[in-house]
């Protein structure tokens, strides 16, 4: 032992002798073992290169100088290392003793370091008896066992802490999952719950809901299969525990997608909650049910969810807790959403997001996780918003934070990175954009492995940079590589894959082959309609796109049928006279246009123009079909019509303006009818 790691190793001993982490100075001068180390004033002394390193800190108290360690982890280190040596051959018991009688602070975290020696020495006894007695042990046993995991053979740690399960393993391995989380051992946590599946048969609550989390990481046709084995099983649950256990199953539904039943559960838990009354249990559930609703894209209803879970947080909680913040950060997702259907939205997200800001500010300070995740949603409402320096910005500040955090190889970082990304691409920043997704890519796959969500979808990234490069080949490489990975973890029908092949579909209409084209995107429609059902907003979507690629291939029978679904939509959610059901009508109206029928296409239009009267296209285009119907006076009444209207709204030197007037002069001169002309055109087809 040097002379440093002597002085350091007799200080924590002191200190846990005296139940006290900071020591006088004078008191020091007269022990046997560091009194000459304390006393000496050279620079080269041990004491004297402590303080310099700082590893000590000197203080003054009620006027005398004291002694303590700067560095808290070190601390408990050490002190791990005097527990040690002093309960060697005194058993599980002593370290019991030191749990529930000394005072001393840091008395739990140096009792954690003594059993990681422990486990580091292949021994795991008083680790497993510690569990087993619970109380104050539970607390310094959850990072052992993490290391345990990490040391020896799952299997071998596994069998001895469940050996006799009891409500303490089941706690402390939880505990011990969330610390191996925060490593990011994301491989081993899947091995460990695997093995916990094949171990435990749910017998009561915390069983169940162990076992639950285990579903999510099993291969994806094995899911529901084992669902519905779960729910056979008879478990003992008391009434209180009733609410826990559907909003276990409500969210194992979640996690495969099937929204509908998920939302059953948790609806059945809030029934029991609105008997109960418990406001905490009502802020959870709402909160759940608007993530779900949010899923399945009811942005609206979602946000009903969240502002009755933020009204119950505030009060329970008031206007300045953290609880609050995060219901305002869900409130400003939701909004985030529907600001893509109506921008003003937007603006509400970044409000909601810097009320949330706040709060945290004050209850975190500015170098927080917390603050990092609203600078993080804030940049993306504005990369939304397509303001692309300001979520550049807010960005940086998030990834700043994140380092400082974390470290430069976290998860977090990647997903920066990837966002980042994304403003580079917009901007068309494409060796920048792609140098981010690369990086991202390098930490996603250094923490998770290939088979990794986040791994696929920054394979999603670099694909759609390749292709804005014109590489068309390379993209789609990119893109099937993502869709084997979403494949591997989801299933076949996950959303993710669906708009992959979507992505697909967009490189092939790119190179105009829309025979692919249809190909990739009836395979996108096929899983939302599995995801979201028939009448879906984003299926709507889908059979829009479709018609017109059906249209480029002159199949028009499938083309009007995928139109009308989506006409037939829009009437119903916007009505007839809105922008989006003129878009319907026009696009019904160019396939019968390719199929020479003008007097179903002159209907359509003229249902578009009498949707969206504001648009002078519409009115040109009925003049066309008029034109092609030999109605000759209905045309140049229309094209007339366009021409006044771009003159209100653009100027009579806008090219528009000019194509419409020509247009029309031509007609007119070609069937002598000038006199139907207006007399501003007239006198422009005089000055010709």
């Amino acid at each position: 032992m040097t002379n440093n790691h002597l002085l350091i190793y007799r200080l924590a001993e002191l200190m846990l002798e005296k139940q006290q982490h900071i020591l006088a100075l004078d008191d020091l001068f007269e022990d046997e073992q560091i009194g000459a180390f304390v006393r000496s004033i050279q620079i080269d002394s041990p004491y004297q290169q402590l303080i310099f390193e700082g590893v000590l800190t000197e203080t003054i108290k009620e006027e005398r100088v004291m002694v303590t360690f700067t560095v808290e982890g070190y601390f408990h280190y050490v002190l791990g290392e005097v527990i040690e040596k002093q309960t060697l051959d005194k058993g599980a018991e002593a370290l019991k003793e030191l749990l529930e009688n000394n005072q001393l602070r840091g008395i739990a975290e140096g009792v954690e370091q003594c059993l990681v020696r422990d486990v580091e020495k292949n021994d795991l006894s008083r680790l497993m008896w510690l569990i087993d007695e619970g109380g104050k042990a539970l607390e310094a046993s959850a990072y052992p066992l993490a290391q345990a995991f990490l040391i020896h053979p799952i299997e071998r740690v596994m069998g001895e802490l469940l050996a006799d399960p009891t409500d303490n393993d089941i706690d402390v391995l939880e505990k011990a999952i969330e610390k191996l989380n925060e490593g990011e051992k994301n491989s081993l946590i899947k091995d460990i719950y695997l093995l916990i599946n094949k171990s435990i048969t749910p017998k009561d609550i915390k069983t169940f809901e162990l076992y639950a989390k285990t579903i999510k990481h099993l291969d994806p046709h094995k899911r529901i299969d084992c669902i519905n084995e779960l729910l056979k099983i008879n478990i003992k649950i008391s009434n209180k525990e009733k609410q826990k256990y559907l909003m276990t199953i409500g969210g194992l539904y979640e996690h495969i997608q099937v929204y509908k039943k998920s939302l059953i559960y948790f609806k059945k838990a809030n029934k029991i909650t609105l008997k109960n009354g418990r406001i905490e249990n009502k802020i959870t559930i709402l909160r759940y049910i608007g993530f779900i609703l949010n899923d399945m894209g009811q942005y609206e209803d979602a946000l009903k969810h969240q502002k009755k879970s933020l009204k119950y947080t505030i009060e329970l909680y008031g206007n300045d807790n953290i609880n609050t913040a995060i219901a305002y950060g869900n409130i400003g997702l939701d909004y985030t959403d529907l600001g893509k259907y109506d921008k003003t939205k937007y603006d509400l997200a970044i409000k909601n997001h810097e009320k949330g800001k706040e709060i945290f500010l004050k209850e975190c300070g500015i170098y927080s996780p917390a603050i990092a995740l609203c600078y993080f949603n804030i940049g993306t409402v504005y990369y939304w918003k397509e303001d692309y320096e300001k979520a550049l910005d807010f960005y940086k500040k998030s990834y700043e934070i994140n380092i400082n955090c974390f470290g430069e190889n976290h998860s977090k970082i990647a997903k920066l990175n990837s966002n980042i990304g994304m403003v580079y691409k917009e901007q068309n920043k494409l060796v920048e954009a792609l140098a981010n997704y690369n990086q991202a890519l390098k930490i996603f796959k250094k923490n998770h492995g290939e088979y990794f969500h986040s791994v696929s979808n920054t394979y999603n990234n670099i694909g759609t940079i390749e292709k804005q490069k014109g590489n068309f080949e390379k993209a789609i490489y990119y893109y099937q590589k993502a869709i084997k990975i979403d494949k591997k973890i989801f299933g076949l029908d996950h959303i993710s894959i669906a708009n992959k092949y979507f992505n697909i579909g967009l490189v092939y209409k790119t190179k105009e082959e829309y025979n692919n084209v249809i190909k990739y995107y009836e395979k996108s429609l096929k899983i939302k309609i599995v995801n979201f059902g028939p009448n879906h907003s984003k299926v709507i979507d889908q059979y829009y796109d479709l018609s017109k690629a059906y249209r480029e291939v002159s199949n028009y029978k499938k083309a009007l049928f995928s139109a009308n679904k989506v006409l037939k939509y829009d009437i119903k959610n916007y009505g007839l006279v809105h922008k989006y059901t003129a878009a319907d009508y026009s696009l019904i109206s160019s396939i019968y246009d390719e199929m020479k029928n003008y007097k179903m296409a002159l209907k359509n239009v003229e249902n578009a123009f009498a949707s969206n009267p504001i648009n002078y296209y519409y009115p040109y285009k009925i003049g066309e079909y008029h034109e092609k119907l030999k109605n000759i006076s209905q045309a140049i009444k229309n094209y007339v019509i366009s021409a006044n209207m771009l003159k209100e709204q653009k100027g009579i030197d806008d090219e528009d303006i000019q194509e419409a007037i020509q247009e029309v002069i031509r007609l007119a001169e070609e069937t002598n009818n000038l006199e139907l002309l207006p007399i501003w055109i007239k006198k422009i087809a005089n000055d010709q």
